[in-house]
């Protein structure tokens, strides 16, 4: 029993992504949170940043048979947006299309965001609605520009990046869990809705990643002033700061969103980080008062210190 509730506490351990590094993807919420990328390529995006979870999509052609891009091709393979702003959104598929990419787009993948985090009373209602623009109704916005053209073409893939705390919330990231809440859930209805069209999607569930989404990916601004929370703040923090490093690889997210992709099964969700599938698996199988306990015991030094170096990378 010991050993069970020991494995049980390793499983518990806080992590946060972000979206893929937002997650564990993250935008700069200090400049345009909504910044993305997107391009196309043979079968779906691969972030390695942690911001720019790009839409990705193109045509296979063979490398014998495809003629080599302009500079300016190269460019629009890869054109930075703010997903917030509806018109930029909405005339970026339009830019893919005219690539010598086989005019069509595979693969979506919604990757921008960042975190909002600190007790929910010392974040204002603009903090909360710049989360959602971008977290959310960004991911909207993408999703409803490029839809009519898996529509037209009967197929493609949607991939959305939400989290592991999109079924896991954490402390002190009531907001950033409710967004990826909100990912999961519109994900998951889209399922009904798309897949008779032979349209893919698909969930991804990062844990800790190692990029920027602790740091310029992060908003932690007190800006109501509220100081209760500030001890209890600081000493979670500490413990959130060291899963990132730790945490997995760009690169191995990448591959996860790049299996996901190509997968062309019923299967929705996609974990990504040992950290990711030991947590969702203890919330599956545990009672909430149980699992809840857990979480608690595990944001304490002591315990990250304890079991933390089974989990992350030192």
């Amino acid at each position: 029993m010991l050993h069970l509730l020991k494995i049980l506490l390793m499983s518990s351990l806080l992590v946060t992504l972000a979206a893929c590094g937002g997650g564990g993807g993250g935008s700069n919420p200090t400049n345009d949170n909504g910044n993305t990328s997107e391009e196309t390529g043979n079968t779906g995006g691969e972030d390695e940043g942690d911001t720019d979870g790009g839409d990705t999509g193109g045509e296979d052609g063979g490398d014998d048979e495809t003629p080599p891009l302009t500079d300016e091709e190269s460019q629009q393979l890869l054109t930075l947006i703010d997903t917030n702003n509806h018109f930029t959104v909405s005339v970026c598929p339009q830019t893919l299309l005219g690539t010598q990419l086989g005019g069509a787009i595979d693969v979506l993948v919604n990757n921008a965001g960042y975190g909002l985090m600190g007790a929910f009373e010392t974040l204002d209602e603009a903090q909360i609605i710049r989360q959602f623009d971008t977290n959310v109704f960004g991911l909207m916005e993408t999703c409803r520009a490029v839809l009519p053209h898996f529509r037209e073409r009967k197929s493609g893939a949607l991939v959305n990046v939400a989290s592991m705390v999109g079924r896991v919330p954490l402390p002190l990231y009531s907001v950033y869990n409710a967004s990826k809440w909100a990912v999961e859930g519109f994900t998951e209805g889209l399922v009904y809705e798309l897949c008779p069209l032979g349209i893919g999607v698909k969930i991804i569930e990062p844990g800790a990643v190692n990029t920027a989404f602790f740091g310029r990916s992060a908003d932690r601004d007190n800006r109501t002033g509220v100081s209760t929370y500030d001890q209890y703040s600081k000493a979670q923090f500490g413990v959130m700061d060291k899963t990132g490093p730790g945490g997995s690889s760009p690169e191995d997210a990448a591959k996860v969103i790049y299996r996901a992709a190509n997968d062309s099964s019923q299967r929705l969700r996609y974990s990504v980080g040992t950290d990711a599938r030991m947590l969702l698996l203890a919330r599956r199988w545990l009672p909430e008062t149980l699992f809840r306990d857990m979480i608690r015991m595990s944001l304490s030094e002591k315990a990250f210190n304890s079991v933390g170096k089974l989990l992350y990378k030192s």
